[in-house]
């Protein structure tokens, strides 16, 4: 056997037996269409509960990934979360272990299936400058959990998945007094939001599998017209 038949082999064998590790990429984001400020986030004590209700429209599209032409474009959807937190305040504004879950649901059901994506998470963080108006929430990467389901992506073969939310025009600005927590009034803050989910969809086995086979039947029809 020539050593380029067995070059061929070797590295499909490689392929076969060695781990692969993809890079996350954005699958999907959205924005709000008109700039309506639809979030709440209230402090109150030491209890801080992010919340999007009953929920806000937004303009959804998948990027990256395989889904039918139906679902390629901006898709007008709405989107609601809940997330609470007993973390501290520190007095930048930064808060994290925010536990809860975000539902994106397409506002007309496609083949009687709605969840373009909906997610859970427990050590999202909220990040936002000191008496300012704009902050982000979300979470990334392994060891912070992030799970995602959709009735239109399969997430089985992604090992880290995170998100983003981008807020603006925070009304009134955020602010926190990292000094007296309990005498600072609850309140409430209004603004306007996007974001971006990413994952690293990594190749399943049988593909892999698959395209080893192929690079094998390659070397070995080579070596037959040799």
């Amino acid at each position: 056997m020539k050593k380029s038949t067995l070059l061929l082999i070797g590295l499909a064998l490689a392929l076969v037996v060695t781990p692969c590790f993809a890079t996350q990429v954005t699958f999907a984001n959205f924005l709000n269409p008109d700039g309506s400020q639809d979030v709440t986030l209230l402090f109150s004590n030491l209890t801080n509960t992010l919340q999007i209700s009953p929920s806000a429209p937004i303009l959804f599209q998948f990027h990256n990934v395989s889904v039918p032409v139906a679902l390629q474009g901006s898709l007008a959807a709405h989107l609601t979360l809940s997330a609470v937190t007993h973390t501290v305040v520190n007095a930048s504004g930064q808060q994290g272990g925010y536990t809860g879950a975000f539902a994106i649901t397409l506002d007309t059901p496609y083949l009687g299936m709605s969840n373009l994506l909906s997610g859970t998470f427990s050590l999202a963080e909220l990040d936002g400058m000191f008496n300012g108006q704009y902050a982000v929430f979300g979470d990334s990467l392994p060891p912070n959990p992030v799970g995602f389901t959709s009735d239109f992506v399969d997430f089985r073969s992604a090992s880290s998945e995170s998100f983003a939310l981008s807020m603006t025009s925070v009304n009134p600005s955020l602010r926190v007094n990292p000094q007296h927590y309990f005498d600072d009034p609850a309140h409430r803050f209004s603004l306007s939001e996007t974001g971006s989910f990413s994952a690293d969809f990594v190749p399943e086995p049988i593909s892999l599998l698959l395209l080893g086979s192929g690079l094998i039947g390659l070397g070995l029809l080579r070596r037959r017209r040799k």
